[in-house]
Formats: structure tokens, C-alpha cells, sequence
């Protein structure tokens, strides 16, 4: 099963798809992360074992790159903010997990062990011109359009699609300065930057989680219009924030 990459569609699986790759790796990384975040505070790993391994196989299976390279930063900050009150047993957990992951993904790549997930990660530091490569797929491209016709159009943005191939640039942040330049882009970015400092001062870590993954998911992939979860945890921390009556400008 890890060999492939999975999707669920509709019928006999060429007709429509219902939920694509992505989701399914992002939704399997907000469940291991949430998961991880209550083994490290409440150490009750009993009750979290099983949504954790559920999480993980659904991030594997799905094989998308950027819920994968979100969960593992993700995972590094959640060791590193629960660091005080972890114990040694939960530490040597943490480093052991840790240790077993990158081991596994070293063998996959040295002995050619054709885990989807994986691989597909493996393409991001390949130097040869294979068509495996990652610059040769279509996303560097995008963005790289994405980025030169923001250039050219600095202040008030040139158009929602790149030139590449005439679609979204699959990075709502490019996104934003590609069809709106640094006019609109000043609107979106301030209260982004100041919810994305107050993220870190929220007691919720179910929301700080959710949130995290929807900013670096934001990074590899999605439309700004589409990205539902991120408007809406970002709306529901901006929520927050006000209901301690607090001012975003003073942060």
C-alpha cells in the first residue's frame, strides 16, 4: 500500500475524485500532530495510540510532500515547546521516534525500498535531470512565474493565474502578491503576521495545531480562495485575540 499513492474516487475510481492525495495526507497530519501534542502533555498513550498510527498511515498513503515536510517541523516545535514538562521516558520517546523516521527514510532511499511517501520526498534534494526530478515538475515552474509576474506588476499585482500553465500557483502566499502585489498584499500579510505571533500565545493547542498546518500547507499547495481551513482558523484566532480584549496593532 505505501508503493502508491492513495486517492478515494467515485465508482470504479475514473470517475470524479471525492478526496485527493493532499487531503488525505493533510487531515492524517492534524490527527498524528494533535495525537503527539497529548502524548507529550497528558502522557496517556493508551488512549492516543490509535489516532496517532491512524494519523500516520493516512499521511504516508496520501504521499503528499507538504503535509509531510509541515508534520515533521511541526513535530520538532511540539518537543521543543513541551520541552520543560516532558520526562526523561517521554524525551527518550520523542528522540527514539525520531531517530527510527529518519533511519527509515534513509534505507528507503539507499535500498531502493519503493515507499511512495518517501520517494517523492527523496526528489526534493535529487541533483540529476531525471524526469523524477522535482525542477522538472510543473509546481517550481508555477512558482517561478508566479514570482516574475509579481515583479512586473509590483504594486497592484497582475492577474490570479500564472503564465506557466495558466493556473493558481499552488502557493496562496505568492498568490496573494501575484494577483493583488504589494497593495494587497499589505492587507493580507500584517494581520497574518500579527494572528500567526499570537498563534504561539494561545492556550488551544487543538487551533495552534490546526492553524500551523493549514500556514505550511499554504506553502506547497492549494488555492487562497479554496484554502478553507486556513481562512477559518485564521477568522477563529482572530476571534480569540479580540475576546481578550486585546488589539492586533498591539502586538
Amino acid at each position: 500500500m505505501l508503493s502508491d499513492r492513495v486517492s478515494i474516487t467515485e465508482g470504479d475510481g475514473s470517475s470524479e475524485l471525492v478526496l485527493n492525495t493532499i487531503l488525505i495526507s493533510f487531515y492524517g497530519a492534524i490527527l498524528l500532530l494533535i495525537s503527539l501534542n497529548e502524548f507529550l502533555k497528558r502522557k496517556d498513550y493508551v488512549r492516543y495510540t490509535i489516532p496517532f498510527l491512524l494519523g500516520a498511515s493516512n499521511l504516508l498513503i496520501g504521499a503528499a510532500r507538504g503535509p509531510l515536510l509541515g508534520a515533521l517541523l511541526i513535530v520538532f516545535f511540539l518537543i521543543i515547546n513541551n520541552i520543560r514538562i516532558l520526562n526523561k521516558k517521554a524525551i527518550f520517546l520523542s528522540y527514539g521516534a525520531a531517530f527510527i523516521f529518519i533511519g527509515f527514510i534513509f534505507s528507503s532511499y539507499s535500498y531502493d525500498l519503493n515507499i511512495e511517501s518517501i520517494d517523492r520526498i527523496s526528489t526534493l534534494f535529487d541533483s540529476d535531470q531525471s524526469g523524477n526530478n522535482f525542477k522538472n515538475e510543473a509546481r517550481p515552474h508555477e512558482w517561478n512565474s508566479s514570482w516574475e509576474q509579481f515583479l512586473n506588476n509590483p504594486f497592484i499585482g497582475d492577474k490570479i493565474l500564472n503564465d506557466y500553465d495558466n493556473y493558481y500557483p499552488h502557493n496562496i502566499y505568492l498568490e496573494v502578491l501575484l494577483s493583488t502585489g504589494v497593495l494587497g498584499g499589505f492587507f493580507f500579510f500584517i494581520p497574518f503576521l500579527k494572528s500567526l505571533i499570537f498563534n504561539f500565545r494561545l492556550q488551544d493547542d487543538f487551533l495552534k495545531i490546526v492553524f500551523l498546518v493549514n500556514v505550511i500547507f499554504g506553502i506547497t499547495t492549494g488555492s487562497l480562495y479554496l484554502n478553507v481551513g486556513f481562512w477559518v482558523s485564521l477568522a477563529l484566532i482572530i476571534h480569540l485575540f479580540d475576546g481578550k480584549n486585546e488589539s492586533l496593532s498591539s502586538i
